[in-house]
């Protein structure tokens, strides 16, 4: 056999070699989606229980949500707190958006409102679409809605919940290259270990991204390419 035919014979090989790990690969993935599927089906079904004991007797109307809405986006905190006092629940659930007052606050960079909130409900709220108020800031770039929550709510903020992606609010920021709310999760402790379910560490997302400024922060921070 000459080398002509060697070659050929070696590349066939890998190419047999590639196809069946795809082949694993693709059956991990399908595994993978399946959990997802269930797990959603379970926070569906309990979804209603916890939003029932979230809100009173007459839940408000969707005029009156609007005017919620409005007044987190100007950070209203004098109003906010009126509605409070009134008998709205700091942990109040808006049906048709689906995410809770926390992370409306979040989405607004509602800063004085998120201090308020901080210290009094649940910083874990999980919205119709699997977000906390940490990873839907590291979604959207709320720096400072993030550090007001990191700030105030301290240990209660659960740093590595997975969304439905199967992503961390770090791993959501380093695939975004926002450098600053790499810092800001990594100083207060967030994994620099997780990988994503196809074992990517944050290494990896990095350089896939190419953000060779986060690559340079994440290694000299101690992050593995493992």
């Amino acid at each position: 056999m000459d080398t002509k035919d060697r070659i050929i014979k070696e590349l066939q090989r890998h190419i047999h070699e590639l196809s069946e790990e795809n082949k694993l690969l693709k059956q991990t993935v399908q595994h993978l989606q399946c959990q997802i599927k269930e797990l959603e089906s379970k926070v569906l079904s309990e979804s209603p229980k916890i939003n029932s004991s979230n809100q009173s007797e007459n839940p408000p109307t969707a005029e009156h949500n609007q005017e919620v809405l409005q007044h987190i986006e100007m950070d209203n905190l004098s109003f906010f707190q009126s509605l409070i006092s009134s008998g709205l629940s700091v942990d109040h659930y808006f049906n048709e958006l689906g995410t809770f007052l926390i992370h409306e606050a979040v989405k607004s960079g509602a800063i004085k409102i998120i201090h308020y909130l901080a210290s009094r409900c649940n910083l874990n709220n999980i919205t119709a679409d699997g977000e906390t108020p940490l990873t839907l800031g590291a979604e959207l770039d709320k720096h400072d809605s993030i550090c007001m929550l990191l700030q105030t709510g301290r240990d209660k903020v659960d740093l590595e919940h997975k969304n439905k992606q199967g992503l961390t609010a770090l791993q959501i920021a380093v695939k975004k290259g926002n450098k600053e709310i790499v810092g800001l999760l990594l100083e207060h402790g967030a994994d620099i270990t997780v990988t994503t379910v196809l074992g990517d560490s944050l290494l990896r997302l990095a350089q896939h991204a190419g953000h060779q400024e986060l690559v340079l922060l994440l290694a000299n921070s101690g992050a593995s390419l493992r």
